[in-house]
């Protein structure tokens, strides 16, 4: 039943495109909307890192804070973004690690961007707990999800 409720919001996200009904219907209860207005910052560089997101509407990206706001990476609908501040962290301040043991380091994590809306922004969040339990779950969507991270455009 949450596969036919949620059907339009799922297809209209890569992440979840072509992907079992149990995948859906195990992150369904997880997500969490969030709605951003014009000129708001989704967060910011070395934030701590507590979700990732799914970007369902609006217009937002990559800022240079220091540069006026400089966008140079515009985040596309139905994409994923926040990933990639957990892999940049750990190569940048750790070194080395194996990826499947990033969540020992949760309480360490911080953005390594600045990401602002442009307009009203509508997306949906995973808390970093529940993407490791992913893991445990269903690993081919943990593994997708990483492998995925630099696909931002």
């Amino acid at each position: 039943m949450t596969y036919f409720i949620f059907e339009k919001t799922f297809k209209e996200l890569e992440f979840f495109r072509n992907r079992p009904v149990s995948l859906i219907a195990w992150i369904c209860p997880l997500l969490r909307p969030m709605i951003k207005s014009k000129d708001e910052y989704i967060f910011f560089e070395d934030d701590d890192v507590t979700c990732i997101y799914f970007f369902q509407k609006g217009q937002a990206g990559y800022i240079l804070p220091r540069h006026k706001n400089l966008m140079y990476i515009n985040l596309s609908k139905g994409k994923q973004f926040g990933i990639i501040c957990i892999l940049g962290h750990l190569l940048n301040r750790v070194g080395n690690f194996e990826i499947d043991n990033w969540i020992n380091y949760k309480g360490q994590l911080k953005r390594q961007n600045t990401i602002q809306c442009k307009d009203q922004c509508e997306m949906l969040t995973l808390t970093i707990q529940d993407l490791s339990m992913m893991k445990n779950e269903l690993y081919e969507a943990y593994t997708d999800a990483f492998n995925n991270s630099l696909n931002i455009l």
